[in-house]
């Protein structure tokens, strides 16, 4: 094999790349964790979503912000990145309106739900 520098062809074309593949340890945190059993738990009842889980709506919010995204109006850079949603374990993001229907439909109970959840998960 010669000895020095190569030219090697570097690209970035590939489907299945993402700038967000450091979720896959976040999102097997939270499997550890049994998270979406917990949120499933702990709503009650959930609040009604027509396409989503409320689970899997609560997840996408959580991963959204994880990965700091400020507004609803930039999760779509979730909606359509499948590698994203493939190691998340999502079948789709939900898209924006989704998710801005599902906050709207939590309810103060709902809230007080999910705060004693984060407390408990807090003290484990």
């Amino acid at each position: 094999m010669p000895k020095g520098l190569r030219n090697l062809p570097i690209a970035f074309e590939e489907p299945g790349l993402t700038h967000f593949a450091g979720m896959a340890l976040i999102h097997a945190f939270c499997q550890r964790l049994g998270l979406k059993r917990l949120l499933q738990q702990a709503l009650r009842p959930a609040p009604r979503a027509r396409d989503y889980p409320a689970t899997d709506l609560l997840m996408a919010l959580l991963y959204a912000v994880i990965v700091g995204l400020d507004r609803i109006n930039a999760t779509q850079i979730l909606q359509y990145n499948g590698a994203f949603q493939q190691i998340v374990g999502l079948a789709r993001f939900p898209d924006q309106t989704a998710l801005r229907r599902f906050l709207r439909r939590l309810r103060p109970r709902h809230i007080r739900q999910l705060a004693r959840l984060h407390d408990q998960l807090r003290q484990a």
